[in-house]
């Protein structure tokens, strides 16, 4: 296993995939994402949004004649799993946030940080405000998997923990992963936390933003959309909209149903 330079494009080459003793998941998937870019990845329940970042992290093994998935030209199969893990910073739609103060949940990938670099991750996150409000700020005790938060707050403090992990000189993540990991929180918090990132981000980190809403990821250099395991469209937001598919129908539905939550506020869904 090698310890390779993990700051090169990303790419997925005829990538198959099934987990045991399931229908194939992922057919065929082919796609490169330039270093320092942002890319969407936009699709519906079981579309494999999420397995191709399982698969990109090692979290499951690609087998072989499966295709490749490679960082840089090199193959992640001959990566060192320690080294590719603390190369990326991935933030799942189900954060595990454990029993200790905030600040040591928030801290956990480098205990070095002081409390002003933490904080400059949760002001990122849209959570400074959130924890300062708290009595005891920072020290506040996080009950067994996050359970005195709120969904929309724990996301937010795994958004932090990650940066936290692009901030450790001695763990820099220069690929950072969001698997839905905005779902729960509301569009404009979502804006504003997404605003951040760019500006943390700075050009050198590659994002990979996986979602449901297409507010979330329009904004991203190039969006992949999947359908049922495949790529049905890629391009930037004005290119897919002028393609007529999909991901267009899925905008119109979008904004419709947007419209109709701004004329009947009381039936909105946001949950922070």
């Amino acid at each position: 296993a090698i310890e390779p330079d993990m700051t090169g494009d990303i790419a997925f080459e005829h990538v198959n995939f099934a987990y045991d003793g399931c229908p194939q998941m992922l057919h065929d998937i082919n796609f490169t994402m330039k270093a320092g870019t942002t890319l969407g990845i936009l699709g519906g329940t079981g579309s494999g949004k999420s397995t191709l970042m399982l698969l990109l992290d090692r979290l499951y093994d690609l087998p072989a004649d499966c295709g490749r998935i490679t960082i840089g030209g090199v193959d992640i199969a001959t990566i060192k799993r320690e080294h590719l893990r603390r190369n990326i910073g991935i933030v799942l739609q189900e954060p595990f946030l454990f029993s200790r103060t905030l600040q040591e949940n928030l801290s956990i990938t480098n205990e070095q940080l002081t409390l002003t670099d933490i904080r400059e991750a949760a002001r990122a996150a849209c959570l400074d405000d959130t924890i300062q409000g708290f009595s005891k700020g920072y020290d506040t005790f996080v009950g067994e998997r996050g359970v005195t938060l709120s969904g929309g707050q724990k996301q937010r403090s795994s958004i932090a923990r990650a940066l936290m992990k692009a901030a450790a000189p001695q763990a820099s993540a220069p690929i950072l992963i969001l698997d839905d990991a905005l779902s729960a929180v509301d569009t404009d918090t979502e804006r504003k936390i997404l605003d951040n990132l760019r500006t943390v981000r700075g050009g050198d980190r590659t994002t990979i933003i996986v979602a449901h809403r297409i507010s979330t990821i329009q904004d991203a250099d190039h969006i992949l959309v999947l359908d049922d395991g495949r790529v049905e469209e890629y391009g930037t937001h004005e290119e897919l909209l002028r393609n007529d598919g999909l991901y267009k129908s899925l905008f119109e539905k979008q904004q419709l149903e947007k419209q109709l939550r701004e004329e009947n506020p009381e039936g909105g869904e946001e949950h922070v």
